[in-house]
């Protein structure tokens, strides 16, 4: 496969530097045409993931959704999590409800109801911790997020290892006009959600703090021989955010995200197993990126914690455990781009460095011959360098085509792990048919590295496996983007291919999960995403997808997510009064899992120039609803991650314009 990319790519370029470009007078003319045009439609849509640079939505080639700040107003999440299961061609799983953490799994945002292949960024800095790949999306408070972008399909020629499935790309509040402002909401199960922002020239910070009580029975484990239910205790999340622009071409962010949270298994068959833990999380997210003209530099550096303090109340003999784990992740991320040949060349590369230190303890033992607790050190590091070349051509005034590969090395540090390097190709063709609608194509190649927990961990329940291989496969996908007036979206057919999916499989002998390749997944089936401004006052929106997610194991095949997944929205601004009432709807699910309809209704009143009377009510039908878990028949220990019901708040929120 690797040869079959880097000869494919020999026989492409000489046909394409060959190719000469449109005459200059019917580009200077398409050029005027196209500014007179946008000028009149101009897209809201304006995306810099899709090919790191500022692009129109109807240039770019693969599907790509915007979500701005006031998608995030009308929609009426409380973090990132919550915002993104909003909005169509999102899955989602969680070991808790609003995908908050649980001994270090996290809530994840799926694509195209295939979970595990997407890259998370902040401000185009990867965030996902290299221990088990998780990113805690429920840490990050709405209030921070100036907008998020997402490119569905392989993305790895871009943005290396893990953006298998696609990309999404979160940007934080910046530096801008003068103001203060802040948020205090409180509502049901003693829900409080506070913060406070100040905004000038040059600098951003802000502070959010929300909480709220004990949710019982959010898990429910329906086990023959030890069913237990799981009680949340008492979530405490804590964030802040600066942004400094000392001068115009270099911007510092800084993010800080903590939780504190406890959790208690009761185990009503054998009560000596229940047991409470204390968790508590935070990340630091640091990075400072200099942009002039055509070359962007940025440095980062992410640090993650996690301790977990387990105590068997159940049984007073059983002596608790504690985990420690620390990783952190640091790198150099180059671009420039530059004009030759009549292309346009984007071309840079990276280095990153990720390193795990952990502690882990597990108590083997019963009450009658004693227990032990036995400590096991893990401590792993590598390096990822990796270079990139995309070229971009205008062809004929209507068609763009974009060629582009990675050379991603993955440089181990443990001794008999081997070293390894991955080319990653990507073709997209893009032919404008009008000024209004487009149409596009995409092929790429993407692989994902393991996890240093999937390569070396092992406990009493899981183990890695230091051979296994790096998921790899091919995204195919072929759409239509339109923009007429007060109508555009995108409509797109898909197929994402993979194999040696990693996955932990229970061996019956020592009743442990172990890491494993296996054979092969898939998506494919058609995405929609559209928005119609009905009124100057009234917007509908429609996204989601139809797909037949799968994964293959020892020949059998089992379904990996959703086959459907709908978010419809209606939303009403007049400029003082504000509603919108949204659904998050996922129908036959993997796992057994019953229909998801979760209606989310948001409102806003403008007291003052500078104050809002806000309400929201999630959950508004008061159903009960599994977020996640495996219910499939003869499942031996099946489960849900269930919600508590109807939630809802007020509040008031300020906004003050200093100038």
């Amino acid at each position: 496969m690797r040869k079959a990319a880097v000869v494919i790519l020999g026989l492409i370029i000489p046909l394409w530097l060959a190719i000469p470009p449109a005459p200059a007078a019917a580009q200077d003319s398409a050029s005027e045409s196209k500014k007179t045009e946008q000028t009149r439609f101009k897209m809201d849509t304006v995306n810099v993931t899709a090919k790191r640079y500022q692009a129109e939505e109807l240039d770019t080639g693969s599907f790509t959704t915007v979500i701005t700040a006031q998608d995030i107003e009308q929609q009426g999440g409380n973090n990132a999590f919550e915002v993104l299961q909003r909005n169509g061609g999102i899955s989602f799983s969680a070991s808790l409800p609003g995908g908050i953490s649980q001994g270090g799994m996290n809530g994840e945002i799926g694509i195209r109801g295939i979970n595990g292949g997407e890259q998370v960024m902040v401000n185009g800095i990867p965030i996902m911790e290299p221990t088990a790949g998780s990113y805690d999306l429920d840490q990050i408070p709405a209030a921070f997020l100036e907008r998020i972008e997402m490119v569905k399909g392989a993305n790895s020629t871009l943005y290396g290892s893990r953006a298998m499935t696609g990309v999404i790309n979160m940007r934080t509040r910046r530096p801008g006009a003068p103001a203060v402002g802040g948020q205090l909401m409180g509502g049901s199960f003693g829900f409080f959600d506070g913060n406070a922002w100040y905004r000038n020239e040059s600098l951003f910070v802000g502070a959010s703090y929300l909480q709220y009580d004990d949710l019982e029975n959010a898990k429910k484990n329906y086990s023959k021989s030890s069913p237990y239910n799981t009680d949340l205790l008492k979530p405490k999340k804590f964030a802040g955010l600066i942004s400094f622009q000392p001068w115009q071409p270099l911007i510092f962010n800084y993010m800080f995200n903590r939780t504190e949270v406890g959790y208690r298994a009761n185990y009503y068959k054998n009560t000596t197993s229940s047991y409470e833990t204390d968790e508590e999380i935070y990340h630091h997210y640091l990075s400072a990126t200099y942009e002039q003209g055509s070359l962007q530099a940025t440095a980062f550096f992410n640090y993650n914690y996690m301790t977990l303090d387990y105590d068997y109340f159940g049984n007073a003999k059983k002596p608790g455990k504690s985990n420690e784990k620390t990783s952190y992740t640091t790198g150099l991320d180059l671009q420039h781009s530059t004009l030759a040949l009549n292309t346009m060349f984007l071309y840079g590369g990276g280095w990153t460095f990720e390193q795990q230190d952990e502690t882990r303890q597990d108590v083997s033992g019963s009450s009658s011959r004693g227990y032990t607790v036995s400590e096991t050190e893990l401590n792993h590091s590598r390096h990822l360098p990796s270079i990139f070349l995309q070229a971009e051509k205008n062809l004929w005034e209507r068609l763009i085509l974009t060629l582009g590969i990675r050379g991603q090395g993955v440089l181990a540090t443990e001794e008999g792990s081997d070293d390894y390097f991955e080319p990653v190709p990507q073709f997209q063709a893009v032919y404008k048919a009008t000024e209004r609608n487009s149409i596009y194509g995409n092929v790429g190649r993407a692989f994902r590295v393991p996890t240093f927990n999937q390569l070396y961990a092992e406990t009493a329940t899981f183990v890695g496996n230091s051979e296994l291989e790096p998921e790899y496969g091919w995204t195919y996908e072929l759409g239509w983007k339109f923009e007429y007036g007060r109508f555009n979206g995108t409509l797109g057919a898909f197929l994402m291919d993979y194999k040696d999916k990693i996955r932990y499989v229970r061996a019956s002998s020592d009743d442990r999960y172990y890491a494993q390749n296996m054979d092969k997944y898939r998506t494919s089936g058609v995405e929609w995403n559209f928005a119609f401004q009905v009124h100057d006052y009234v917007k509908l929106t429609l996204g989601g997808y139809g797909a037949d997610p799968w994964e293959e194991e020892d020949g059998k095949r089992e379904q990996a997510g959703p086959k459907w997944q709908v978010a419809p929205g209606i939303y009403f601004n007049n400029g003082n009064l504000e509603l919108g009432l949204n659904a998050t709807v996922l129908l036959d699910r993997e796992r057994g899992l019953d229909d998801y309809v979760n209606v989310h209704l948001t409102g806003s009143y403008r007291l003052t120039q500078w104050m809002k009377l806000k309400l929201k009510v999630d959950n508004l039908l008061d159903d009960d609803l599994a977020v996640y878990g495996n219910m499939t028949p003869g499942y031996s220990s099946p489960y849900e991650v269930l919600d508590p019901g109807m939630w809802v708040y007020a509040g008031l929120e300020f906004d003050f314009r200093l100038l």
